[in-house]
């Protein structure tokens, strides 16, 4: 005899694709339950237990048409049970327990009947509601609803303020505001707070040329203002550019990347001391990286036509931030992290973490070496315990 439990987990494969139908109307029921013919087995006892709980899940019980091999009419109960599925039928004789009533077919043939059975009434009534309002309010996010129904079972009750948000962004394609600012009944930082969801859903609705797939934030991504990160830069010449606007500017990174500085050399300090302390250098610019932001010079595309170096910790990090560097900026360079280096200030070296990672993608097998090297010894030594005379006289030989 099939369990009930077998019957539940074949109804809750089949959920998702219930959800579906509703978008698209494709027939769903009968909902038919698989399941093997072999039922008695056991002692009696067992077996009349086993087909007590499965008729008591049972919407109803309906006969066969057909009559039972020695030309009988079958006659069974059609009382109502429970919500639940459809049994029909059979009649077997068993050498064992006699004639007995067994299934011959389990099928789940009415919706409400069938989100009952699996405690998913009110979720799926739900479901309707956002079907329906999807359906009036955003109809091009159907086809993606008809595919990702399950998505939206957990933002049902904000459901109608995300149509909102989406609706506006389809009306008003990169309006240029902040998040906070936009003209919506939605408390102001109900954007940030689902920021996940909307981006699926206006990656589905928007045109493809309003969307900047290149930006990773949201905000950038859909034309939104936002919190922009600060690049920090000396000049390292006090003859370069004099309408440079002074020795240390702080700027968005939208206006560096605006820039066309006329500078030859560029050095990035993972420190802020040693970014301040750097020495002079003939055409040279120093930017703070600011260890793994780095990244954010991802867009700034006059590094790429010039010589660039990069001075970090020699530790794991510091390697993962190099390799990090060289991923948008290729021909960038590495400055004092090497094995000469750390030799000649081992003694100042501390105990510093280990890594998972063995290789890295974007580093030379020297420095490679050196990675390895410290991730097996779990040493670091930090750019600030390099004495300043050392620091010159590397730089000095940049040219």
């Amino acid at each position: 005899m099939i369990a009930v439990e077998e019957i539940r987990k074949q109804a809750e494969r089949a959920y998702p694709r219930f959800l579906s139908s509703l978008v698209t109307g494709e027939p769903f029921f009968p909902l038919e339950v698989r399941f093997g013919k072999q039922f008695m087995k056991g002692t009696y006892h067992e077996f009349e237990e086993q087909r007590r709980l499965l008729f008591d899940g049972a919407a109803r019980l309906v006969d066969q048409p057909e009559t039972t091999g020695d030309g009988a009419a079958f006659c069974s109960s059609a009382s109502r049970r429970s919500a639940g599925y459809v049994i029909e039928l059979e009649r077997h004789n068993s050498r064992r327990f006699g004639p007995q009533e067994v299934p011959a077919r389990i099928y789940f043939d009415a919706p409400a009947e069938y989100a009952a059975f699996l405690g998913r009434r009110k979720e799926a009534e739900a479901f309707r509601t956002v079907l329906e309002a999807t359906r009036s309010r955003v109809p091009d996010l159907l086809p993606w609803l008809g595919r990702s129904p399950t998505r939206t079972l957990p933002y049902v009750d904000v459901w109608t303020d995300l149509l909102e948000v989406v609706r506006y962004f389809v009306e008003h394609p990169r309006p240029n505001l902040s998040a906070r600012q936009l003209p919506l009944s939605v408390h102001t930082k109900f954007v940030e707070q689902h920021q996940g969801m909307l981006r699926m859903l206006l990656e589905e609705v928007l045109p493809e040329e309003v969307v900047d797939r290149a930006a990773t934030d949201f905000g950038p991504r859909f034309g939104l203002r936002y919190d922009e990160p600060i690049v920090r830069m000396r000049r390292l010449d006090p003859l370069l550019e004099p309408d440079w606007p002074g020795d240390d500017v702080s700027l968005p990174v939208s206006t560096v990347a605006e820039l066309t500085p006329n500078v030859d050399t560029i050095l990035i300090s993972e420190n802020k001391m040693t970014f301040l302390t750097l020495p002079r250098i003939d055409g040279g610019l120093a930017i703070w990286g600011g260890g793994f932001r780095v990244e954010v010079l991802r867009d700034v595309a006059w590094l790429r036509q010039r010589s660039v170096y990069y001075w970090g910790d020699l530790d794991a990090h510091g390697f993962m931030i190099l390799s990090a560097l060289r991923s948008f900026v290729p021909a960038a360079r590495s400055l004092m992290m090497d094995v000469e280096t750390f030799d000649a200030f081992r003694r100042f070296a501390v105990n510093g973490s280990s890594s998972e990672v063995e290789t890295l993608p974007h580093l030379t097998p020297a420095e490679q070496a050196v990675f390895q090297s410290l991730g097996r010894t779990r040493l670091r030594l930090e750019q600030e315990r390099i004495s300043q005379a050392y620091v010159e006289a590397r730089i000095a030989e940049l040219g």
